[in-house]
């Protein structure tokens, strides 16, 4: 029984297609977060730029208490953002397969 299954089901060839197709998957999955990244730099970018903005006004003279609940607005959204969390995201993207496995595979069955 264990023998059928591993002639059908662990073949070297349906093992090399099953690595190939995680490797896929994962860096489909690495272009995704680092365009998600990207869009998220812009948006702190310009959220910076928002708070740049209101910090001249306030040293201006120029201050409206809406203002201040504004400022909490954008602080809230940069933080929400996260920028900095990208280097932990692909950190954890790095744990693969090894890509010879198919190839250690073969050689052991």
């Amino acid at each position: 029984m264990l023998d059928g299954l591993k002639e059908q089901l662990l073949t070297p060839d349906l093992v090399t297609e099953f690595v190939a197709a995680f490797h896929d998957k994962v860096e489909a999955i690495r272009r995704e977060q680092r365009g998600d990244a990207a869009l998220r730099a812009r948006e702190a970018s310009e959220i910076e730029l928002e708070i740049s903005g209101l910090m001249r006004s306030i040293e201006h003279g120029f201050y409206d208490p809406a203002m201040k609940a504004r400022l909490k607005d954008l602080q809230a959204e940069r933080e929400r953002l996260g920028v900095n969390d990208d280097d932990a995201t692909e950190a954890n993207m790095t744990i693969l397969s090894h890509p010879s496995l198919h190839d250690l595979y073969r050689r052991k069955v």
